[in-house]
């Protein structure tokens, strides 16, 4: 009987992670951003990377996600913040599948009924505007551009490719929170 062929397993929802690794194939030391980052693992889109090697920032709004993070992701930077173009306040919709949750309104209530699945809460969070520089990430020891920039941040997409590709990493040493704001 001839051997089966074994398929590398895809964390990401759609199996974005394996066609990126085949980008990125061979390469064991890259950055990534993760804005709406989710899980660890679960849809993840990074994970796959992190367990080659690289690192980065998961990003995501969610209370209480970060914790997970930490445990599974000791080499990244995790953030439980909101990011916005303008800092301010934001109605975060939470559902009962919290892969769900959305900054979206009218995202919210086409999904709020469908199915299973509805809104359990809704919560006001602080946003943030990182700094944005060229050059950045230096005092990190990390490279200076993130080839892989993921954004699952339904409602609130306003960081683009070029912006997160320059971030400056410093507000890493802040402890953010949603009532930091």
């Amino acid at each position: 009987m001839p051997a089966l062929c074994t398929l590398p397993h895809a964390f990401s929802q759609e199996g974005e992670d394996l066609i990126l690794g085949r980008v990125f194939e061979g390469k064991s030391d890259g950055f990534y951003v993760d804005v709406g980052a989710h899980h660890p693992t679960l849809y993840s889109n990074t994970y796959y990377f992190y367990l080659r090697g690289w690192r980065g920032i998961n990003i995501d709004a969610m209370p209480g996600s970060m914790t997970a993070f930490k445990a599974g992701r000791p080499r990244d930077i995790n953030l439980e913040i909101a990011v916005a173009e303008n800092p301010g306040k934001l109605t975060y919709h939470i559902f009962n599948y919290p892969a769900l949750n959305t900054f979206d309104p009218a995202l919210a209530k086409e999904r709020h009924g469908k199915d299973i699945y509805k809104i359990i809460e809704r919560r006001e969070i602080a946003s943030i505007w990182p700094r944005f520089t060229k050059g950045c990430a230096g005092s990190l020891d990390t490279p200076s551009h993130a080839p892989i920039c993921t954004k699952d941040a339904v409602g609130c997409e306003i960081v683009s490719q070029h912006q997160l590709n320059i971030i400056d990493f410093s507000f890493r040493k802040r402890q953010f929170s949603p009532t930091t704001f």
